[in-house]
């Protein structure tokens, strides 16, 4: 007897993807790996620093006073004890995880193969999570996590019993200690179960009792999240001109954003209807709905930047191949399309990153190659400004950690005077400067992007008065680094 999964019309074989398969993770792998040639950046900082604390109450501390979740901070410093702290082995968990999540996919994703296949291979040459894949942060680890979770969702509405309901929970709440906007990928989640199944989502409630966790440690970390959400504005504005263009920013790519947005948009008037099975389109639902709740939260003045729906990623790629395969009895090319779009958008960003014309912000937004230069021109009283509100919300400390961490990793005596208060940051440094004739060279980060900045001060005058400059960012972001005349 077929199964109700091969007798539905989406699970006809598929014969686009798979042949391919090779060529494609070749891709994706060769994608992820140029991606982290570059040093660590201004955000990977925060993460070696806690993957380099002594022991794991100092790191567990250090997570307190950061505004993510823990889970993959403490991964990292678990992971540090055993690899160390170099770049590489810094970012190989990000890399891991970036190729786990559509293997997993591959694997047990979906009962259909041919979905399987077409999503795995949609989520394996995403932008994003090839992004993130060279980045020591918690959003690829984020990505595999809003996988399992996907899964476990769809596994749910297929049989709302409550052991399914705790495997989910569970999920969800390692998911928001990751990254706490995974609570809008829960959520809609949540909702999409209890509109389906109402009575019997209820009398699972008590696997809610998982979230427990979750809430203590937030309230724990209450006053650095406070502190952060009141003074910081450390956000690019967004506004309706960001909605408009927020499926090409999704996709990380201004043509396959138009593409599919168009495609759909032209078979929704043909009136081509999509069907799938009720756990798939409350899955496909759900991680639309986290979209779009990000999306409104940014327009209400949440911070956000793209990177923070990478949780929503995987049920929104699900949506896709969904669509996708409806358009097949239609367009038999339509998978292999689709999948040719997404190879074309990384195989572009690799010739533009081996050509040199692709540059992301963190290649250039980073303590690494400032504090190279300073440890060259031998200089050890370093005057630090963070042009944002950000730096004054930060904890000195903890930000004295963060910019010594290059400077001192090979045993330099490094003083730090971090330059903050109310005001321009401009006057604070010429007090600073008159205050404390031993500082002996200035780190100036500004992003003009972010609202309040105020730039750093022109390089030219600061040669007039006997500094030796180099920027090492690029408009918008100034990495401005001086030595001062001995």
């Amino acid at each position: 007897m077929a199964s109700t999964a091969s007798a539905h019309p989406l699970s006809r074989p598929i014969a686009s993807v798979s042949p391919w398969a090779e060529a494609l993770v070749a891709l994706a792998v060769a994608a992820r790996l140029i991606g982290g040639l570059g040093p660590i950046w201004f955000d990977e900082s925060f993460s070696a620093v806690i993957a380099a604390q002594p022991d794991f109450a100092h790191a567990l501390a250090w997570c307190r006073d950061e505004i993510g979740g823990p889970a993959y901070y403490l991964f990292l410093w678990f992971w540090a004890q055993l690899f160390g702290t170099s770049t590489l082995a810094l970012r190989a968990p990000s890399f891991l995880a970036s190729l786990a999540a559509p293997a997993l996919i591959a694997w047990r994703g979906h009962p259909d193969r041919s979905v399987r296949l077409l999503w795995a291979a949609l989520l394996l040459l995403w932008l994003p999570l090839i992004d993130q894949a060279s980045n020591a942060r918690c959003y690829a680890f984020a990505a595999l996590v809003a996988t399992v979770q996907a899964i476990a969702l769809r596994r749910l509405i297929e049989a709302p019993v409550l052991g399914r309901a705790f495997a989910w929970t569970s999920v969800s709440a390692a998911l928001i200690l990751v990254h706490i906007y995974g609570a809008a990928v829960a959520l809609a989640g949540g909702v999409a179960f209890l509109a389906i199944h109402r009575r019997r989502a209820i009398a699972c409630w008590p696997a809610l009792v998982v979230l427990i966790p979750v809430v203590l440690w937030f309230l724990w970390q209450l006053a650095a999240l406070t502190r952060f959400a009141t003074e910081a504005n450390a956000y690019p504005a967004f506004d309706w001109t960001d909605f408009a263009l927020a499926p090409s920013s999704f996709f990380d790519s201004l043509g396959t954003g138009v593409i599919l947005g168009v495609a759909a948009l032209a078979t929704a008037a043909r009136g081509w209807r999509i069907a799938p099975p009720r756990a798939d389109a409350a899955l496909a639902v759900a991680g639309l709905g986290a979209g779009a709740l990000l999306v409104a939260a940014a327009l209400l003045g949440a911070g956000f930047v793209w990177r923070y729906a990478v949780p929503a990623g995987p049920a929104v790629l699900l949506a896709v191949a969904l669509w996708v395969r409806s358009l097949e009895p239609r367009v038999a090319a339509a998978p292999m399309l689709v999948v040719a779009l997404f190879a074309a958008s990384a195989g572009g960003r690799v010739a533009a990153q081996l050509g040199g014309t692709f540059h992301a912000a963190r290649d250039v937004f980073g303590f690494t190659r400032p504090s190279e230069w300073l440890v060259a021109q031998d200089r050890h009283h370093l005057a630090f400004v963070w042009d944002s509100s950000a730096g004054a919300a930060s904890d000195p400390r903890r930000m004295d950690e963060v910019v010594g961490y290059a400077l001192r990793r090979d045993g330099r005596q490094e003083r730090i005077t971090q330059v903050r208060g109310n005001g321009a940051p401009g006057p604070l440094l010429a007090a600073a400067l008159a205050r404390d004739p031993s500082i002996d060279s200035l780190l100036w980060l500004s992003d003009l992007t972010v609202p309040g900045a105020h730039g750093p001060p022109d390089a030219a005058m600061m040669a007039r008065r006997g500094w030796t400059c180099r920027d090492f960012g690029r408009a918008p972001l100034y990495v401005l680094t001086c030595a001062r005349p001995r």
